[in-house]
């Protein structure tokens, strides 16, 4: 029906006669009793691995199973997979299935609907779903599993004095409000607003705040010259 799966085997040396079988998971295009399914075979080509040459190719049997009807593979996984935000993707490993396929995993913040699932990692603090997948095998249709992913906020670093920027010239302190927040006491019960006044030869105390990802930071000190 004009919709393609394309596959590539390749071997070092030439396929050797005798029968092989290709199972391919066809289960998310739209099958119908009317459909037309065509098969390519494409000979070697120059530059790829193998020799060039022709070789006579019987197809005996091709075969559409349901996999709804096939047994589900047993998985294996964590429960629960834990870090700490780095600013890297995090990723669930180490699971394991009876099918002999390859495992795969996608993922999903743990609010949203299973159509967001997807196999990019996770790198923001939260609590995601992942969905463990064993594909569809010869003996086992495609079987999922099921875990949680959970990237817990980090402990902000105490900033340096770089975060602020000093308009010496007009008493003045810029910074960045998404991250930071000054002030004229330790408490930061008189905070002082980007672009704000500060008088010279006083001291202000600045932190980074508690962001998506971040918890707030401790104090730092910065004593104005006169």
């Amino acid at each position: 029906d004009d919709t393609y799966i394309r596959n590539h085997w390749s071997y070092t040396d030439p396929l050797a006669a005798g029968s092989y079988s290709f199972l391919y998971d066809i289960s998310k295009l739209a099958i119908s009793n009317s459909s037309s399914i065509n098969i390519y075979l494409d000979p070697a080509v120059t530059g790829y691995a193998g020799v060039e040459g022709t070789k006579e190719v019987t197809f005996t049997n091709v075969q559409l199973i349901s996999s709804e009807d096939m047994p589900k593979a047993t998985i294996t996984v964590d429960e629960k997979f834990e870090f700490t935000y780095d600013g890297k993707g995090k990723e669930a490993t180490g699971a394991t299935s009876n099918s002999g396929g390859k495992i795969t995993y996608e993922y999903k913040t743990e609010d949203s609907s299973d159509e967001y699932y997807d196999s990019a990692l996770p790198v923001d603090a939260g609590i995601y779903d992942v969905r463990v997948i064993s594909p569809l095998t010869e003996e086992y249709g495609k079987t999922y599993a099921y875990s949680k992913l959970i990237i817990n906020k980090a402990a902000a670093s105490k900033p340096n004095a770089d975060v602020l920027s000093i308009d010496y010239l007009n008493s003045r302190v810029n910074y960045d409000v998404n991250n930071y927040l000054v002030s004229r006491n330790e408490e930061f019960t008189s905070v002082i607003s980007n672009g704000g006044y500060v008088e010279p030869g006083s001291t202000i105390y600045y932190k980074a705040i508690e962001t998506s990802n971040n918890f707030e930071s401790e104090a730092s000190i910065l004593i104005l010259p006169k």
